[in-house]
């Protein structure tokens, strides 16, 4: 960090930079594709924020008037390699936007990559899976010595999902558990805190074509340590998020979704909108009986904290 900028300015730099944050929302990830299916999503998402969760889990406004404004384009891909095997891939474009009275910062660059591999090992009477996440340290910027749009180190997460259908009510519920092992930077000798991750989701195909969605999900992060020495910094974030789900035909879709942060520490407070477009080729939806849902796995959108 630049030595002349003043312990706020600085508090809302390192809030920015540690908090970009990278969560798939609202989709029902129990569910595999079958062998040779593919889905494609493309994600736009808009984040506002002009305070933030301090380190008592308050809300605070950001020093010198500032507004955070974050746009998010998001390309991930699926591909089912057999029919209880999915591998995925996340490729997360970046823009910023920090507007304050002094110092303001905005630029542009990529995320970190996410690559990952899904198993279903079970279907009756639940659908369980479990999912294995490697996030790459790819990210760039125009401003790389001010910000970032990523923690310059790799992420392993293990997540447990569970999922039952509503046969009867054409709805579904799923229950995931994961943890993040976060490795240490060590160029900036920064050692991010390891995660515990939650999520409970429950979608209702009111309508042939449409489909809500409403879901809790966050993360519970312990202390991060810089060089060696445990730094009063720790991320947690609990966050509602209702989504909407049309299906045009049987090939696209759009999902509308909306982020809305209710507890945290360490994270912006502001609520995140999200837009999504999604490509299928798969026949998921013959294999949830007679429950006509738009393919769950397309109702995914994504968010950056």
């Amino acid at each position: 960090m630049v030595k002349w900028l003043n312990s706020s300015t600085k508090s809302a730099l390192l809030i920015i930079i540690l908090s970009f944050h990278w969560t798939m929302e609202g989709e029902a990830s129990a569910w595999t594709l079958e062998k040779g299916g593919f889905l494609s999503k493309l994600t736009f998402i808009g984040s506002r924020s002009s305070s933030r969760f301090n380190n008592n889990s308050e809300r605070d406004q950001l020093p010198f008037n500032g507004l955070s404004q974050t746009m998010t384009t998001s390309l991930d891909l699926s591909y089912g390699l057999r029919n209880a095997l999915t591998l995925s891939a996340s490729f997360p474009l970046i823009s910023y936007d920090l507007k304050q009275d002094l110092n303001p910062i905005s630029g542009k660059g990529f995320g970190d990559i996410r690559t990952g591999a899904k198993f279903n090992f079970s279907d009756s009477p639940f659908t369980s899976s479990l999912e294995f996440v490697v996030k790459f340290p790819t990210a760039s910027s125009q401003n790389p010595s001010l910000i970032r749009v990523g923690e310059g180190q790799f992420d392993f997460e293990f997540v447990s999902s569970n999922g039952f259908l509503w046969n009867l009510l054409r709805g579904y519920s799923n229950v995931e558990l994961g943890y993040r092992v976060r490795l240490e930077n060590r160029k900036d000798s920064v050692n991010p805190g390891n995660e515990l991750l939650y999520r409970i989701e429950s979608g209702y195909s009111f309508l042939e074509d449409w489909t809500g969605v409403m879901s809790v999900n966050g993360f519970w992060g312990e202390d991060y340590e810089f060089f060696d020495l445990p730094l009063d910094f720790q991320r947690n974030l609990l966050t509602l998020t209702p989504s909407l789900v049309y299906r045009m035909n049987h090939l696209w879709g759009l999902n509308l979704s909306l982020g809305v942060p209710i507890l945290g520490r360490s994270t912006f407070a502001g609520p995140q909108l999200a837009l999504g477009l999604f490509y299928s080729k798969s026949s998921s939806t013959g294999q949830l009986g007679n429950i006509n849902l738009p393919l769950i796995q397309g109702s995914s959108c994504c968010t950056v904290q």
